[in-house]
């Protein structure tokens, strides 16, 4: 094996490398790339910085240690701009005009620090694309709805038939207690 001076002695690449900790690949290419070994192992090494799981998380967990010291109103502020186009102003305005209650039930969250969902009617993608030629698909807010109620709208899809079938059911039905239900 070819040795290389280093130091004052002749040693091998493998010594080399046991001798400062560096891997013989990179003192093997530093040297046929014409280095001394002295200056391959002065030289750094570039190390290469992974990211976690793809680009897209590395940017949301830069962003978020950026805002780690921003505070509750900047936060929601910022969400309610970037989804909805809405000011604070705008939903506290929204907030006061249905009496700080949701839209259907009149009632608040269970929870009083989780506010009111902002709903919205999405417009058929196909019909919009046929009128309009903006590539965003448009929405129109109608009101703010406690979580139960908004989850409600969605799991029925926001069809009027299929809350009107929902009705018809409990009406129909009615309330069961549980001895009721078990002799069924």
């Amino acid at each position: 094996m070819k040795k290389y001076p280093l130091n004052g002695k002749r040693v091998t690449i493998p010594e080399a490398g046991r001798l400062t900790g560096m891997c013989d690949r990179t003192l093997r290419r530093r040297i046929y790339k014409g280095m001394t070994m002295q200056n391959a192992i002065d030289m750094p090494v570039r190390v290469k910085i992974l990211r976690p799981e793809g680009a897209q998380q590395y940017r949301i967990n830069k962003r978020r240690e950026e805002n780690k010291d921003s505070t509750y109103e900047d936060r929601r502020k910022r969400y309610l701009w970037e989804r909805w186009k809405l000011t604070p102003k705008a939903y506290d305005k929204m907030l006061a005009a249905q009496d700080g209650v949701c839209a259907i039930c009149e009632e608040t969250n269970d929870d009083p620090s989780v506010p009111l969902a902002v709903d919205h009617i999405n417009f058929n993608r196909e019909e919009w694309e046929e009128k309009y030629t903006s590539p965003y698909r448009p929405f129109k807010i109608r009101g703010l709805l406690c979580t139960r109620c908004n989850l409600g709208l969605g799991y029925l899809m926001e069809s009027s038939r299929l809350m009107r079938r929902a009705a018809v059911y409990i009406a129909k039905r009615g309330v069961h207690t549980v001895q009721e239900i078990k002799n069924y």
